[in-house]
C-alpha cells in the first residue's frame, strides 16, 4: 500500500522543519531572549549616549557666547503660574514656588547653565513634594520644556554654525522619538527591569499587538533581530513537540 511511502514523506517533512530551525539557530535557542534583551539595552543605550553627546558638545561649544534669551520660556512660566494660582488650592503652592525659582534662575544665564537648570527642574519635579499635583505639574513642565527647547534652538541657530543647528535638531528628534517609544508600557517595563527579567521580552516577542512587535524590532540591532527570530522559532519548535514529538502539522 501507500503506508511506507507516506511514512517516508513524513520523515522528510520532519527533517525539512528541523533544517529550517537549524538554519535560524532555533533548536538550541533557549537563551535567545537573553540575547534579545542585551541587544535591546545596548542599541537604546548607544543611541541615547550618541545623541546626548552631540547636544553636550554643542552646549560646550556655545557656552562662551553670552547670555541666552529665554523669552518664550519666561512667557510659558508666567502662564503656568497664573493657571496654578487660579486653582486656589494650597496643594499647588510648592509647584508655584518651584516655577518662580526656575524663572529667576534661567534669567541672564548662558546656555550651559540653562541646560543644567533644565535637568534640575525635571529631577526636582519627580520629588514626592509634588506627588499630589503630579498630573497638573506634568502638563506645566512639558509646556515650559517645549518653550525652552524653542529658545535653545533659536540661540544655537543664531550664534552657532549652520551645522550646529542641524545636528541639534536631529539629536532632539531622535531622543524625542525614543521617549515616544516608552508610551508602549510593555517596552517601558522591559527596559526598566531588563537586566533581570527577559520574560518581559517574551511578552513583546509573542505579543498579539503588531505595534509592540514593530517597536521591539526597530529597537534591536541586526544581531538582536536574528536572536528574536530564533527565539520565536524555538518556541514554535517546543510547542509542536520539541525533540521527541515535533510534527510538521503542529509546527
Amino acid at each position: 500500500g501507500t503506508g511506507a511511502p507516506r511514512a517516508a514523506q513524513q520523515v522528510q517533512r520532519v527533517e525539512a522543519v528541523r533544517d529550517t530551525l537549524r538554519d535560524f539557530g532555533a533548536i538550541e535557542a533557549a537563551g535567545a531572549t537573553d540575547d534579545v534583551m542585551s541587544s535591546l539595552l545596548k542599541k537604546r543605550g548607544d543611541a541615547v549616549n550618541k545623541y546626548s553627546t552631540v547636544k553636550k558638545e554643542i552646549v560646550n561649544k556655545l557656552s562662551d557666547r553670552g547670555d541666552m534669551p529665554v523669552y518664550n520660556t519666561l512667557q510659558s512660566i508666567r502662564e503656568e503660574i497664573k493657571s496654578l494660582k487660579e486653582l486656589k488650592t494650597g496643594n499647588v503652592k510648592p509647584a508655584i514656588a518651584l516655577l518662580k525659582d526656575f524663572k529667576k534662575s534661567v534669567t541672564n544665564q548662558g546656555i550651559e547653565n540653562i541646560e543644567i537648570l533644565r535637568k534640575q527642574l525635571g529631577e526636582e519635579f519627580k520629588s514626592q513634594d509634588y506627588a499630589s499635583v503630579r498630573g497638573t505639574m506634568d502638563k506645566s513642565v512639558n509646556k515650559i520644556y517645549r518653550s525652552l527647547k524653542k529658545d535653545i534652538g533659536g540661540f544655537v541657530k543664531e550664534v552657532g554654525d549652520r551645522k550646529d543647528f542641524v545636528k541639534w535638531e536631529v539629536a532632539n528628534k531622535r531622543l524625542s522619538n525614543m521617549m515616544g517609544d516608552l508610551k508602549n508600557s510593555t517596552l517601558k517595563s522591559t527596559l526598566a527591569k531588563g537586566e533581570a527579567t527577559p520574560e518581559l521580552v517574551n511578552r513583546m516577542l509573542f505579543s498579539q499587538k503588531p505595534s509592540e512587535i514593530k517597536t521591539l524590532y526597530k529597537n534591536l540591532t541586526p544581531k538582536g533581530r536574528d536572536n528574536a527570530r530564533s527565539a520565536i522559532l524555538h518556541q514554535a519548535y517546543q510547542k509542536s513537540g520539541g525533540a521527541e514529538g515535533m510534527t510538521p502539522e503542529k509546527f
